[in-house]
């Protein structure tokens, strides 16, 4: 199963739909980043070791998953 298979798989469940997924990837092809944006990512994480993008990055997914919750709480 590649990364696209397992997007595919989590977003068929519809208990997870609105989770916000973050792709931690060393892969260039656009064509897996244009597969990846059509089926709902929030953002891509290259594994470059840049310690500030990581930590940017990580604190965008914190604020999607609070807000998230916040929606799907009232549900």
């Amino acid at each position: 199963m590649d990364g696209c298979d397992l997007l595919r798989h989590i977003r068929e469940d519809f208990r997870c739909e609105a989770i916000p997924i973050i792709v931690l990837t060393g892969s260039s092809a656009d064509r897996f980043r244009t597969e990846a944006h059509r089926l709902g990512i929030s953002a891509f994480i290259n594994k470059i070791p840049d310690v500030q993008a990581l930590s940017d990055h990580l604190t965008l997914f914190k604020h999607l998953l609070q807000t998230t919750h916040a929606s799907t709480a009232g549900s």
